[in-house]
């Protein structure tokens, strides 16, 4: 398989998104079939929105968000633009949330092909795109090279800036597929609440006439505790209204533990992404240390289908009976 340095592929299968993976060198393929892919685990994020009307009596400059001149975002996101141009690219029409009512569409352009099938997994790609022809918002995801010498970039970390009067949204560095993930998070806690519409970084399960969902900061295993509760209705990527909760993705990006009550096997089928796993000569997935027999330090991450694990097949159920806070 060939690419032209300034192809445009748009839509390709998640079959098609592996094999231009593996061609470009992007990562290579374990015994199960899973894409393994290499994140840099300590890029320091800098994140920054636009200072204009549409957000100015919701966000403020803090820890989690610098404000940013409108005329700064618009040179750099030029500056980018023309440079993927000139690129071989992928691009993506993917809807953040299944529920049509909900759903927030997106044109999601990446230089990485591994990039692009992760919104296979972390978006819903719908049979058809935007039918209720919805403002769609454009999503960049370059190297940092390609935003030249922006000031934006002194320490030389990951970037990511939103432009919500735009609807345009640019991602530029070595990052995780999580970073997209809380990036879309927090667009939709921007745009949902208009809708009587709450967007939940928390994971929820169904089991025993009982729908149960689990909140907390990064770390607490709310997936694990949903797993072992019943069937996985969504993994943070979740939205709570008077209908019920909603699933917004087709799939999920699960903390890789020994805890995890899931099957290897199956979740690392052709079509998973595995970031940062550790692989022995044969291409098994290496998950202890040979030598101590302990759990490994890496960080490894799988980004995968919901139909791979324990999980409803319906997006959407009743609001839950019990929440949990870890």
């Amino acid at each position: 398989m060939k690419t032209d340095g300034s192809s445009r592929y748009d839509d390709l299968t998640l079959a098609e998104l592996v094999e231009h993976a593996l061609a470009l060198n992007e990562g290579q393929l374990s015994a199960k079939g899973a894409l393994v892919v290499s994140t840099e685990r300590k890029t320091t994020v800098q994140r920054f929105i636009v200072n204009e009307p549409s957000v100015s009596d919701v966000i403020r400059a803090d820890a989690q968000f610098h404000l940013l001149d409108p005329q700064v975002f618009k040179s750099i996101w030029e500056r980018v633009k023309d440079d993927v141009v000139e690129r071989s690219r992928y691009r993506i029409h993917a809807h953040m949330g299944v529920d049509p009512d909900i759903a927030v569409p997106l044109e999601i352009t990446t230089l990485s092909a591994w990039h692009a099938l992760s919104c296979h997994h972390l978006c819903h790609i719908p049979d058809t795109f935007n039918p209720r022809e919805k403002p769609e918002w454009k999503l960049i995801w370059a190297p940092l090279a390609s935003f030249g010498d922006a000031e934006i970039l002194s320490d030389g970390g990951g970037v990511i800036l939103i432009h919500v009067g735009k609807r345009r949204i640019l991602m530029g560095g070595d990052l995780t597929t999580g970073e997209m993930r809380r990036t879309l998070l927090t667009l939709l806690g921007l745009l949902l609440p208009e809708k009587d519409t709450l967007p939940l970084h928390g994971a929820a399960a169904q089991g025993d006439g009982e729908i149960t969902l689990f909140l907390g900061p990064a770390g607490t295993q709310k997936t694990t505790w949903a797993l072992r509760c019943g069937q996985l209705i969504g993994d943070r990527g979740l939205s709570w209204s008077n209908a019920g909760l909603h699933r917004l993705a087709d799939g999920c990006r699960l903390h890789l533990d020994q805890n995890l009550p899931i099957s290897l096997d199956e979740a690392l089928r052709f079509g998973t992404i595995a970031e940062n796993l550790a692989l022995e000569n044969d291409r098994q997935p290496l998950l202890d240390d040979p030598e101590t027999r302990s759990e490994l330090k890496t960080t490894t991450h799988l980004v995968l289908p919901l139909s791979r694990l324990n999980a409803t097949a319906e997006s959407n159920t009743r609001g839950p009976s019990q929440l949990v806070i870890l």
